[in-house]
């Protein structure tokens, strides 16, 4: 398998790399935010690398760390778009809240943990006892039914059984 994933780092190097921040495009489409990196999209290359290109994989989290991290201090996430490049959410995004989106820090979760990042694990998943909590004493039907919905609940699923790629700190 070293040929062909050689030759798809180098296609990605060369033909879909977002030249200002290192990251790769979110689509291969002609999609207008097609040739911009996107937080929900990002999970997913680091998450899948973390396997076949596990130093890529960290250069790729580290860049991602450095334009989509959020951190309050307490609670932080990831952005959906680049700073300077925001867009408004849509389907795949969720809300964004804060500068924070909700698609891109739950899929964020899985990341971090296939990558070994224990320090932005553990962030989010207290920013995620946070929103849980609130979902909890919240009133707004709407709100609960979409932190309950069937895709809430796989993505979760799908965060918190990530396998465990690499440690972060060995690579």
């Amino acid at each position: 398998s070293q040929a062909p994933i050689r030759e798809w780092l180098n296609y990605m190097g060369d033909n879909a790399t977002d030249r200002e921040t290192g990251l790769p495009f979110s689509e291969v489409t002609s999609a207008p935010y097609g040739r911009t990196p996107r937080g929900c999209a990002l999970f997913w290359t680091v998450r899948y690398m973390t396997h076949f290109a596990p130093q890529e994989a960290a250069r790729i989290w580290e860049r991602y760390k450095e334009y989509f991290l959020v951190n309050y201090g307490v609670v932080g996430g990831f952005r959906e778009w680049p700073e300077g490049r925001e867009r408004k959410s849509d389907v795949d995004s969720g809300p964004i809240v804060n500068n924070i989106g909700v698609a891109a820090t739950a899929f964020g979760i899985g990341a971090a943990r296939a990558i070994g990042d224990w320090d932005t694990y553990n962030l989010l998943k207290f920013s995620e006892g946070v929103v849980d909590a609130y979902i909890g004493v919240s009133d707004d039907a709407d709100l609960s039914r979409a932190a309950n919905s069937f895709l809430s609940s796989t993505i979760r699923f799908n965060s918190d059984t990530a396998p465990i790629g690499y440690d972060l700190n060995q690579l």
